[in-house]
């Protein structure tokens, strides 16, 4: 599953043609982008969907025996996909939160960054207290797949499961805060430029 979100955000970020600078590529955004992608009817989101609630993970194959439920007067009867909520898109993303936040930060490059980092490591802490909740309300949400109880350990821990050592993750964790820094101001000077620009063209049209 963790591959082909990756693949998804990718998507979505292609289709904004770039129109979203990453500061404001916030989880609510990808959220609000992966519902548009839904309600377009995109078979790959809605598979990734049907994978986290059925807890499969990549490796699962899906049977292709066609059921004989599915035949008769069935079988003619239109397709309504089921409702998927904002809370559900939130929760496949938290699922993977931690994988998808180290394949960003991992990389010396900040070419890497996809969406607002900052706001994603916090996305990161804040889901590990809806996790235990959710579990304390018997309802599984925004656990990996294999996962059945909430460990209460550190971020960078819980990175350091996908590689690397936990010194590593601190370090890059808070290298963050001024790369990141670097980067509104740099998006903020773009807009300026842009700005600027924008305006320069519209007062030539009118003389």
């Amino acid at each position: 599953m963790r591959y082909r979100l990756w693949a998804l955000i990718n998507k979505i970020i292609e289709a904004d043609a770039n129109t979203t600078p990453i500061p404001k590529r916030t989880v609510r955004w990808l959220v609000e982008r992966s519902l548009e992608k839904l309600r377009s009817a995109d078979p790959e989101f809605r598979d990734i969907a049907a994978r986290y609630n059925d807890g499969e993970d990549d490796g699962d194959e899906e049977s292709s025996e066609s059921s004989s439920e599915n035949e008769g007067e069935g079988a003619n009867r239109p397709f309504r996909p089921r409702h998927i909520s904002p809370s559900e898109v939130k929760g496949i993303y938290a699922s993977q939160a931690e994988w998808l936040l180290a394949q960003q930060l991992a990389p010396r490059h900040k070419n890497n960054w996809k969406v607002n980092m900052k706001k994603w490591v916090e996305f990161c802490r804040n889901i590990q207290l809806a996790r235990r909740e959710a579990g304390r309300h018997g309802v599984r949400w925004g656990l990996p797949f294999g996962v059945s109880q909430v460990r209460d350990v550190p971020l960078a821990e819980r990175l350091a499961q996908h590689g690397a050592d936990v010194k590593f993750w601190e370090t890059k964790l808070q290298n963050l805060e001024g790369n990141w820094l670097n980067v509104e101001k740099k998006v903020s000077w773009i807009w300026v430029v842009d700005s600027l620009t924008s305006c320069a063209l519209g007062c030539s049209s009118r003389i």
